[in-house]
């Protein structure tokens, strides 16, 4: 007889899907780890083994991390507590079993199979959904330009889309799973609170992360914080 299954519908924006792989790796330990999202976030799944795309085509346990803003589960278990922190840990409230896995790290087990050549590059990643407050791209690059002064000829921009009136190359992955592959071989990497951040924390040794203090920042000792001045350190 086989293992027992599970069927997992994770979030609703990559952010909080990669937020959610500590709840999926945990749940593997019991079960064989099926999950659905929308189809554009599939191609994330290419980098962990304890979980895949799919319906496991029968009956299973089945747990709900699609949890949105106006969700009944959203008040009764934040509303005047941590309200801040919904987006991270909702899941991790919403099932007892997963509160294990709360401060677990994301792991990926796969790495794209990537070749950049001789290309050394600086990359900057300005835009999000997670980052309560956006300084946008012209504050972004700047600060960039700060950090790396002698790198001016080699900074990217990371978007998943064109970005009109760049000062810089802009750069999209092919799909999710090449996205660690490009924040991977960055020289140096600076991004605000979104899901770049959470793949950065994986798979860099160090990145610069703009502070967020109106929202929830994911923890991650590799961070190096950046201060905009509406909030100096």
């Amino acid at each position: 007889m086989g293992r027992a299954k599970c069927l997992v519908h994770v979030g609703w924006h990559l952010g909080d899907i990669l937020s959610q792989f500590p709840a999926l790796k945990h749940l593997s330990k019991t079960y064989d780890v099926f999950v659905q999202c929308e189809k554009k976030y599939e191609t994330i799944f290419e980098l962990i083994d304890y979980a895949k795309v799919g319906d496991p085509g029968e009956p299973c346990r089945f747990y709900d991390l699609q949890v949105f803003g106006n969700d009944q589960r959203i008040h009764d278990l934040f509303i005047g507590k941590d309200k801040g922190c919904l987006p991270v840990l909702y899941p991790y409230r919403c099932y007892d079993e997963l509160r294990a896995a709360e401060n677990d790290p994301i792991v990926f087990d796969r790495w794209p199979d990537m070749d950049i050549g001789s290309y050394e590059y600086y990359l900057v990643a300005p835009f999000g959904y997670s980052q309560k407050f956006l300084p946008g791209l012209n504050w972004m690059v700047k600060k960039a330009m700060e950090l790396w002064p002698a790198s001016l000829d080699k900074i990217w921009v990371l978007n998943d889309k064109p970005v009109e009136d760049c000062p810089f190359p802009v750069i999209t992955a092919e799909n999710l799973s090449h996205l660690a592959g490009i924040i991977v071989h960055a020289k140096e990497f600076f991004t605000v609170n979104s899901a770049p951040t959470y793949v950065a924390s994986v798979v860099r040794e160090n990145y610069y992360h703009l502070h967020d203090p109106e929202g929830y920042d994911w923890t991650a000792e590799n961070k190096i914080l950046v201060y905009h001045e509406r909030w100096p350190k």
